[in-house]
């Protein structure tokens, strides 16, 4: 899903909690009386409380629509991670493979004992050694 996919994903569940919260003031002429511990705070219609019920709807719609988003963002990211984390795995056992495959084509005794080498076997060297800068070659001349 795109942004522009989460956008309209967070749009719509904003509105339909703005149209939830704000659902009371379709009633209208309905009294109202908000009563704390036998004080009466307000007495009144729905309509006269509408000021306050469209406040507190569009800071539910906001949140909830920014809420949604976010998770929505989340879910994203970590589905692209999972898909980061497969592709390195992928990565990792195709070079381990060729890793073998090297070590596989390096000679081993009994290779350069098979093609006739056992100079470089009898020395213990590795056969690279034997050509080293410090070795002395002699000149022959016929």
């Amino acid at each position: 899903m795109k942004l522009p996919g989460f956008l309209t994903v967070s749009t719509i569940v904003g509105t339909v909690v703005f149209s939830i919260v704000c659902s009371p003031l379709v009633v209208g002429k309905t009294p109202v009386v908000i009563e704390v511990n036998s004080t009466t705070l307000f007495a009144g219609e729905v309509k006269e409380l509408s000021g306050l019920v469209v406040g507190m709807a569009t800071l539910l719609g906001v949140g909830t629509g920014t809420g949604s988003l976010f998770l929505c963002l989340l879910v994203e990211a970590y589905r692209k991670r999972s898909a980061l984390e497969e592709r390195v795995e992928g990565l990792q056992s195709e070079l381990a493979c060729t890793l073998q495959e090297i070590s596989d084509l390096t000679f081993s005794d009994s290779r350069l004992h098979s093609s006739q080498l056992d100079d470089f076997l009898s020395s213990g060297t590795a056969p690279m050694a034997m050509f080293s800068a410090e070795s002395t070659y002699e000149v022959v001349e016929s």
